[in-house]
């Protein structure tokens, strides 16, 4: 059908060419003109090549078939309202046609390009996904092929049907029934391939290949309803329906007509039972469900405030579609236009006092989406859209916008507004092709964006009443890894403060906020310290004597975020105003923290690390020097799992100081985090081996003892790459990196898949240890000892091990809040300076690299040769405690020959 169709169209110029020539010679027989006939004989000889070539190349079809999968007979695709559909698309070309089949989909002709349609191509086939499937979707869906120039077509309406689930009543009396009704809107499950299934609290499920209809005769207690629906093979999609049983016998909130809510707008509450929500329709303009709970007083029940933040006016509604459209790039839109019409809708709902909920949730969907919209195309942002955007936000950030409001609607929208507003002045500063400062002043926000900053960094609010005076600076020595010029982001946010969530990151516990907010971005430079730190000063409208601080909104943390100090050191404070600085320090306590630390301890804790942790890098390189140049006096499986220890450790050193504050770039985040977590897993599995070794040392008496280290160390290898696959697969990667640091989140639990292992190695080798002290007090040489002396002997024992044996980090597990903030401390001294104990103790001391450092200073000086000398009772240290037999006398730890003593 597809060539004879490209025929068709070829045969006009066939047509044309024929009329042509024959006129020619019309002429020629007309005139007698020979110049005439000369073209006419040229054509006419042409004439039958030219109309043989598009026989030639077009009759062949090269796709001789395309067609869509999940289409039924009426040429329909079916999809659910907020489900996920796929349709694949696939071309069979002939067997001569080795080039690739290009794809392209269009809905309603347009080409679909938004990220919520997902398209997978390759040569055989094509794939669309769509999710979170919406009314908007509906259209004629076409697949074009290509291949060599030769397109073929397939197309099917998309039809979106909406799962409707509906209980008549919803709240019935106890003992009484009532009728449930899952279904598709429009109601056309008999020409459809459906199942539903409806769950009915501990019930076991039921299934029915169409619509559901339950009669459900007697309720005794409110009843929960499930109803799920596949169509067509595609994704399951759910509903959920809330039956409340009323029982006159308990206490009740009375029927009542609320006037209060919606001013004109009447809403009739049912009488509900005290502890139960009732649910009533938005009124006219609105869509959604308005929620009251009936709570108790006294013996009665009263009516609390009516929840309408799940009201939403269809003015916004339209608004907010607009912008859907506008991102999945079905409509072009103004999106000055959109943010203009929101501004001044909200403006006059404010003046009428009309000002729901529900619409400073609609106002954050707004900006949220424009947000995104300028996040994705890869276009500038004109100065109009600009300033639209920041007067929205102004709006929805006025004083004039009621705080209870806000209250309401929860704190999670005023953190989201910090969040999107940062990144939209991060892509205004890169559309605007202004290189010097630009300002922008409202009343509830200033911005200045300054692409070509050379020197110091100086901002303050402009002419807001509130925060008129703080400002922040910043040194340009601060930022002297980097050329002298640099661009910055500043915004001043007047009225935010008071909409935040009020907790903080130690404790959660409320706190007041007396300031304005300073914000501070530089694009493209990732700070982990600032030096100098950056200044802030911030002015009070109040006197306020004590207890003020500066804070920052941290965003690492679920649920956009908490108020911290982490970084931030006041460094002069009255009554009137307070001045501080904020820089990062790294804190090694983190690793096995079940808590926060509490941010005044936080500084000097990372002070300590990054002390501890340098020291242990340098010990340790000296340690595998060490070593390296003594092997052949110390290769057993001691020292192999020693050295390997070393190595694990200083990697794990110079990760965490390099990499653990790192939270700008959350990919490198979560990369340093896996890193982090195995290395230290490692580490500790290491240990355990070292207790193994020691355990067998003491327990087997040879000569010739077999080596155990090829088989402790794939192990210590491999259980932390089981233990870190598992973590990330679980989670998928979720709390890697999420929090203040890069590392292991406290608030989805991953932390305890560091710290049980931990805790598990500690008390296996507690047991090791256990047997060894006991093996060393029953050597003969020391049950002759005092108490004194078996309790220095024991405690050397302990001295040796503790290191590796990780007895030093139970301290982290004892830090569970601010009053047991010292093992913190004693935490972060100890295992900060893990890398210097175990070089002074196994490496400095040990006895059999003393005894090669000897021989060779002996060598050198040429003054005696070095000659082997039997220790006596009071020199046995712990490296050479040895197992007395009637013949031979070996070390208990490692194998030692030519050496004999007496029992």
């Amino acid at each position: 059908m597809l060539g004879k169709t490209i025929l068709f169209r070829h045969s006009y110029l066939f047509l044309a060419l024929f009329v042509c020539s024959y006129s020619y010679m019309f002429i020629w027989f007309t005139n007698g003109v020979r110049m005439f006939s000369y073209v006419f004989i040229f054509i006419t000889s042409f004439k039958n090549y030219l109309l043989y070539i598009p026989f030639r190349e077009f009759a062949v079809q090269l796709i001789s078939n395309i067609s869509l999968d999940h289409v039924d007979v009426n040429g329909q695709l079916s999809a659910v309202e907020g489900g996920t559909f796929r349709v694949r698309c696939e071309a069979t070309t002939t067997e001569s046609v080795s080039d690739e089949v290009k794809y392209k989909w269009t809905l309603n002709d347009t080409e679909i390009t938004s990220p919520r349609f997902r398209i997978i191509s390759t040569g055989n086939y094509s794939e669309l996904s769509v999710r979170n499937t919406t009314q908007r979707d509906r259209g004629n869906l076409t697949c074009n092929a290509t291949v060599l120039g030769e397109s073929a077509l397939a197309s099917a309406d998309i039809v979106v049907f909406s799962l409707r689930l509906i209980a008549n009543p919803e709240t019935v009396d106890k003992g009484s029934g009532t009728e449930v009704v899952c279904d598709l809107i429009p109601n056309t499950t008999h020409q459809l391939d459906t199942s539903f299934t409806l769950f009915r609290n501990a019930e076991s499920p039921k299934k029915y290949q169409h619509e559901v209809k339950l009669n459900i005769t007697q309720l005794m207690v409110s009843t929960t309803i499930r109803c799920e629906m596949q169509l067509q093979n595609q994704s399951t999609f759910t509903k959920n329906i809330h039956i409340t049983v009323f029982d006159e016998a308990t206490p009740f909130c009375a029927p009542e007509t609320d006037t209060d809510t919606f001013g004109t707008h009447n809403m009739t509450w049912n009488a509900t039972n005290v502890g139960l929500t009732a649910f009533s329709p938005c009124p006219e303009g609105f869509d959604g469900m308005v929620s009251r709970k009936c709570n108790q007083k006294g013996n009665s029940g009263v009516w609390g405030t009516a929840n309408v933040t799940n009201c939403e006016r269809r003015i916004f509604r339209n608004l907010i579609d607009q912008l859907e459209n506008v991102n999945d790039g079905f409509q072009d839109v103004s999106i000055v236009k959109i943010l203009r019409i929101y501004s001044n809708t909200t403006d006059s709902l404010n003046n009428q006092s009309s000002l729901i909920t529900g619409d400073i949730n609609s106002g954050v969907i707004i900006l949220e989406k424009t947000t995104d919209i300028f996040s994705s195309k890869s276009r500038n942002i004109s100065l109009p859209e600009t300033e639209a955007y920041l007067s929205a936000t102004n709006t929805l950030l006025s004083s004039d916008t009621a705080t209870n409001l806000w209250q309401e609607v929860g704190d999670n929208n005023a953190a989201k507004v910090l969040n999107i507003t940062s990144t939209f002045a991060s892509v205004a500063f890169n559309s605007l092709q202004n290189n010097n400062k630009t300002l922008f002043t409202r009343p509830s926000l200033d911005v200045e964006i300054n692409r070509n900053n050379e020197g110091n960094i100086t901002f303050h609010a402009f002419n807001q009443p509130l925060g008129k005076d703080d400002r922040l600076f910043l040194a340009k020595e601060s930022l002297k890894e980097r050329t002298n010029t640099t661009g910055y982001i500043a915004i001043h946010y007047s009225t935010i403060a008071q909409l935040l969530p009020r907790k903080t990151s130690v404790d959660g516990q409320d706190i007041t906020v007396i300031t304005s907010v300073l914000s501070l971005a530089l694009p493209g430079i990732d700070m982990l310290s600032l030096n100098p730190p950056l200044y802030l000063y911030f002015k009070y409208d109040q006197i306020h004597d004590e207890g003020v601080r500066c804070s920052f909104w941290d965003y690492t943390l679920e649920k956009n975020g908490f108020w911290s100090a982490n970084g931030l050191k006041t460094v002069h404070q009255n009554s009137t105003y307070t001045e501080c600085t904020s820089t990062h320090l790294t804190n090694f306590a983190v690793l096995l923290s079940l808590y926060e630390i509490p941010d005044n301890h936080d500084e000097y804790l990372g002070i300590i690390t990054q002390i501890g942790c340098s020291v242990s890098i340098a010990a340790l390189v000296v340690l595998l020097i060490i070593y390296f140049m003594e092997w052949r006096h110390v290769p057993t499986d001691k020292s192999k799992i020693l050295v390997t220890m070393a190595v694990v450790f200083l990697l794990a050193y110079v990760i965490f100081l390099a990499g653990i504050e790192g939270t700008d770039n959350k990919i490198a985040c979560k990369v340093v985090a896996v890193v982090l977590h195995f290395l230290f897993l490692v580490g500790i599995h290491l240990m355990v081996a070292e207790g193994i070794v020691h355990g067998k040392m003491l327990a087997t008496v040879s000569k010739e003892p077999r080596s155990i280290s090829p088989i402790l160390l794939p192990i210590a290898w491999g259980i932390p790459v089981l233990i870190v696959a598992i973590s990330m697969g679980v989670t998928k990667l979720e709390g890697y990196g999420d929090g203040k640091y890069c590392w292991l989140s406290t608030s989805n639990g991953l932390i305890w898949a560091f710290f049980a292992p931990c805790a598990v190695i500690v008390v296996i080798n507690f047991m090791i240890f256990v047997f060894v002290v006991r093996k060393l007090f029953s050597i003969q040489a020391v049950k002759k000892q005092t108490k004194l002396q078996k309790f220095i002997s024991g405690f050397r024992c302990f001295s040796v091990l503790a290191p590796l044996f990780g007895f030093t980090w139970t301290l982290g597990f004892f830090s569970i809040n601010e009053d047991t903030i010292v093992l913190s401390y004693l935490f972060v001294i100890i295992n900060s300076f893990q890398g210097l104990l175990i070089l002074i103790v196994h490496g400095l001391l040990n006895p059999k690299i003393q005894s090669s450092w000897k021989r060779k200073i002996s060598v050198f000086r040429k003054k005696e040769k070095f000659t082997s000398t039997t220790k006596t009772t009071d020199e046995i240290a712990f490296d050479d405690i040895t197992t007395v037999s009637s013949k031979r006398v070996y070390s208990s730890l490692e194998p030692t020959e030519g050496i004999e003593t007496e029992s």
